[in-house]
């Protein structure tokens, strides 16, 4: 026992204290060991970093990228968006649709710019051919043409010459003109003498008349909008929706008709112009050429007939109408109306009083009926529905309505019917009288006429003879000008067709612009219907009454037509009437103001040389121009021709570029986050459309510890697996290594290993397939044997 005793108090036998030492020296060297080479963690190594072998670090991490913005570059409405949230991208694919009509009009028309700039670059460069020439030549006949029309005008004044000459030598011509003068100073002295006597009875029923017919327009005002008036608007309105809905759903097959119809007599009139002029055009210019030479036949004829003299039928024809005209007078000049005239009168106004009494009945029984209609939807029956009950209103009003204005127009020509009849019953006026002397005195000086050849009308008859042979050489001049088009006509033609094709395929394909101008018209058919509905507006209503009370000034105006003004005008017209024959006289009397009249003529004789001076320089600038075009376009011209078309080209480039701005397009692949515009929305430059991960920038953030980060250098390629992607491998590059060290992200599992000091390596993923997404957790390893490689 006491042996037992002294071996507990000296502890273990020494060969056990000796394995116990063994024990824990091979425990620490494994460990030591095993930290080494990263199977196991100690303090101050991550275990986000373990180590495999001496020559590969372990890591794990999240992909990650960064977020990026995709923004409109031009202004427009958006009308396609073909990603959703989630969607993956690749390069080149359409992302947005940004539509602007301007722009694409815009387009189209820089693009028939360059067609008109080729086309006039080829022409200059065909050089002038033979039917440009001709045309030109034509030109040149039709300055010809005007030059002897100016000619002709020389001698139509040179005519005026003689007649102002003749006039002084003869003056039977300046009696005639004399007599012509007294007799329109009686009738001015007529005039003034009916405004001094007051209105006349037909000019009151007029007035009276036009005020009835304010009124009726008042009373429909103030009794509010008519039935017709409101379904009209309404039939509008359905109209202009049913075009909304076929411009919504596509072209209309009528207006694609239509549209290919233009384009084909487009294309027509092309192919009739590469054919050559169209024998239409060529009948029509010839027809004007037979025209002029009957003209000129028929001045030749007249002025032989002037210089033979009258005819015997129409000596007796001139003698009949002065015997009328002198019956007439004597007629008027008794003051007793004949009772055939009387009888005639009376009887227009019975019927138009026995319409009148008619259209009354008409108005009492419409008016009835309208009161039962009244009854009818104030109390309802069971068998008839609102609807029908509210047409019958309708038209029932709209018939009472009718009846009345029918009743008004009846009253009014009654009243017009009975003036008539007052004015028959009355006799003839001084002024009726006064006309009548006129006719008599026209009548005997037409048959004087006739019965002397007169040298004026014959020097009347050739002037016209020599305008008919001047428009007969203008005639021809256009019909040659016509036998050819010019390069210029068939240029125009062709652009006839773009613009036709491009208005058939805009039909064809509505654009959103077509879709809103349906819209606006639907919204303009909906407040017309809203008017019609209510059109009586305060505004309205004192217009109708103020055009009562213009009728009312009117009519007092016409029961005292006469003012001072008036009065001063007809004394006026009077003094000059009685100035202009005293001054014939005194014409006749002075041989000197007779020769003033030469004078002028020989003044207007000069005008018209000057006028033949500017027609020949017209023609010789036509005769240059002609020769211009037989020598062909200058080396000068098609080298402004060339800069023009290099000037459309590059507008219709630029137009052409911002116009596919409106077409946005992935720049890389990626994977679109969520999108921000909608479809409809109107955008301007910088608007944000998606926001998208790019999916050439996916990194990889990994924490190495403090006793490998050493080891790891910048540009080492890493070895990156995934759990959601089994038995793929993708490739990684370090792109930098931090500079601070920190401790383990908290999503490290064991608590211990939190406040162990790590570093943060950045890493670039490259992945060509596109399977590694932002947010994937992932298995790397650094290859630190690279470096010696």
């Amino acid at each position: 026992m006491s042996e037992q005793a002294a071996s507990g108090r000296h502890g273990p036998p020494p060969i056990v204290r000796a394995a116990i030492v063994l024990t824990v020296i091979g425990i620490g060297g494994g460990t030591w060991f095993a930290a080494r080479n990263g199977y196991v963690s100690l303090p101050g190594i991550a275990r986000a970093a373990p180590t495999i072998g001496s020559n590969r670090i372990a890591v794990s991490g999240t992909i990650e990228s960064e977020e990026s913005t995709i923004t409109a570059e031009v202004s427009g409405r958006l009308v396609g968006l073909d990603v959703r949230d989630g969607d993956s991208l690749k390069v080149g694919q359409l992302i947005a649709r940004i539509e602007d009509p301007v722009i694409a009009a815009q387009v189209s028309q820089a693009q028939a710019s360059v067609g008109v700039a080729e086309a006039n670059l080829a022409l200059l460069r065909a050089g002038t051919r033979p039917e440009d020439v001709r045309a030109t030549e034509a030109a040149r006949d039709a300055s010809r043409a005007q030059l002897a029309t100016a000619q002709a005008q020389v001698a139509t004044a040179q005519v005026a010459v003689t007649n102002a000459e003749a006039l002084r030598a003869q003056p039977q011509e300046l009696d005639a003109r004399l007599h012509q003068a007294r007799v329109a100073k009686e009738v001015a002295v007529a005039r003034l003498a009916q405004l001094e006597a007051g209105g006349r009875d037909e000019d009151i029923a007029t007035a009276t008349a036009t005020l009835g017919i304010a009124q009726v327009r008042l009373a429909q005002l103030e009794a509010g909008g008519r039935a017709e008036e409101v379904a009209s608007a309404s039939a509008a309105l359905a109209v202009a929706r049913t075009r909304l809905a076929q411009v919504e759903a596509g072209g209309r097959a009528e207006d694609v008709t239509a549209a290919t119809g233009q384009l084909e007599v487009a294309r027509t009139r092309l192919s009739q112009l590469e054919a050559g002029a169209r024998s239409e055009e060529r009948s029509r210019a010839n027809a004007v050429v037979d025209a002029s030479r009957a003209q000129l036949a028929a001045a030749t004829n007249r002025l032989a007939q002037v210089e033979a003299g009258a005819r015997t039928p129409d000596i007796r024809a001139a003698q009949a109408a002065v015997d009328q005209a002198q019956t007439r007078l004597q007629q008027l000049r008794d003051g007793t109306p004949r009772g055939e005239d009387v009888d005639q009168v009376r009887l227009a106004y019975e019927a138009a009083d026995a319409a009148y009494g008619a259209a009354g009945d008409a108005e009492t029984d419409a008016r009835t009926t309208f009161d039962a209609a009244i009854r009818l939807r104030d109390n309802r029956p069971p068998s008839m529905s609102a609807d029908q009950v509210n047409l019958s209103y309708a038209q029932a009003q709209q018939a009472w309505r009718a009846a009345q204005a029918n009743r008004e127009q009846r009253r009014i020509a009654r009243d017009v019917s009975r003036a008539a009849l007052e004015k028959a019953l009355n006799g003839p006026t001084p002024w009726e009288r006064r006309l009548a002397e006129e006719a008599l005195d026209q009548a005997r000086a037409q048959l004087q006429r006739l019965q002397d050849v007169n040298p004026f009308d014959v020097r009347t008859a050739q002037s016209q003879v020599d305008a008919a042979r001047a428009q007969l050489a203008q005639a021809e001049a256009v019909a040659s000008a016509i036998a050819v088009p010019t390069e210029f006509d068939r240029a125009v033609a062709a652009l006839g067709v773009s613009v036709a094709q491009a208005q058939r395929d805009r039909v064809a394909n509505p654009t959103s612009f077509d879709v809103d101008a349906a819209r606006g018209a639907v919204a303009q058919a909906e407040a017309a219907l809203a008017i019609r509905q209510h059109p009586h507006q305060d505004r309205d209503l004192e217009i109708a009454r103020l055009g009562v009370r213009q009728a009312e000034e009117a009519l007092a105006i016409r029961q005292h037509p006469y003012q001072d003004r008036d009065l001063e005008i007809a004394r006026l017209a009077v003094k000059q009437a009685d100035a202009q024959v005293r001054d014939l006289e005194t014409l006749r009397e002075q041989p000197i103001a007779a020769t003033a009249q030469v004078d002028l003529a020989r003044a207007q004789l000069e005008a018209t040389r000057t006028t033949v001076t500017g027609a020949e320089a017209a023609l010789a600038g036509a005769e240059a121009r002609l020769d211009g075009a037989r020598q062909g376009a200058t080396a000068t011209q098609i080298g402004v021709a060339e800069a023009q078309l290099a000037q459309a080209r590059a507008a219709a480039r630029v137009l052409e570029a911002q116009a596919s701005k409106g077409t946005v397009l992935s720049p890389r692949a990626g994977t679109i986050v969520r999108a921000i515009a909608h479809l409809g929305e109107t955008v301007t430059p910088g608007t944000p459309l998606v926001v998208w991960h790019d999916a050439s920038d996916l990194t990889l953030t990994a924490y190495v510890g403090e006793m490998d980060i050493g080891r790891v250098k910048e540009t080492l390629p890493v070895t990156i697996t995934a759990d959601s992607l089994p038995g793929e491998t993708y490739k990684g590059t370090v792109r930098t290594i931090s500079t601070r060290a920190e401790f383990t992200p908290r999503n490290v599992q064991v608590a211990r290993d939190r406040v162990n000091l790590v570093y943060a390596v950045k890493v670039t993923v490259s992945d060509a397939s596109g399977r590694l997404k932002a947010g994937m957790p992932v298995d790397a390893v650094i290859d630190i044997e690279a470096l010696t490689k």
